[in-house]
């Protein structure tokens, strides 16, 4: 569980990434490749979309832990998902960034993993980076409140700051 913990701003922000490299792609209609149930009046839940992810499938015991989404200016929607319980030994690490009806799956394994807060304390202050080659934790910015940090494909990572004064600061981290 930790470990998931620990992995979904780092998918969130190579999400991000993917998304500025997939508007470059001309935006087509993927809704008509969707497959699709209703689960409530105006309400599908996607179960494929037709380019070879298949929501469904279990990974082996577990369907994908969806972590995030993000819609490009584009249009395209992101996904990223990691595995769940025991699927996260039967899997590689890291976890897995697709745009919706585009085929492909990027596969990935930071090497630090950062988030806002602690662990154990989203609302804690500071960004925590915690490197799972060595298990060693290292605290950023302590005692400035964090809304956000996102991964950079350089190994860096960027964080928006809510702290006073400071509200909506942008901060440059290289985890050492």
């Amino acid at each position: 569980m930790r470990k998931h913990a620990l992995a979904i701003p780092v998918l969130v922000a190579i999400l991000v990434a993917g998304a500025v490299a997939g508007c470059a792609e001309a935006k087509k209609d993927i809704t008509a490749s969707l497959v699709t149930e209703e689960v409530a009046p105006g309400v599908v839940r996607i179960k494929s979309d037709g380019a070879g992810h298949d929501l469904e499938k279990k990974h082996p015991t577990y369907r994908y832990d969806m972590d995030g989404v993000f819609v490009a200016p584009d249009g395209t929607v992101w996904l990223n998902t990691s595995y769940r319980d025991t699927d996260n030994e039967a899997n590689p690490p890291g976890g897995l960034v697709w745009a919706l009806g585009q085929s492909g799956t990027s596969q990935f394994a930071p090497k630090h993993f950062c988030f806002p807060g602690e662990p154990d304390n989203s609302d804690s202050t500071g960004v925590t980076c915690f490197d799972p080659a060595t298990e060693t934790s290292t605290k950023y910015l302590a005692g400035t409140h964090v809304n956000a940090v996102a991964a950079a494909p350089d190994g860096t990572f960027w964080a928006v700051g809510a702290d006073g004064a400071e509200n909506g600061g942008l901060y440059h981290i290289t985890p050492t």
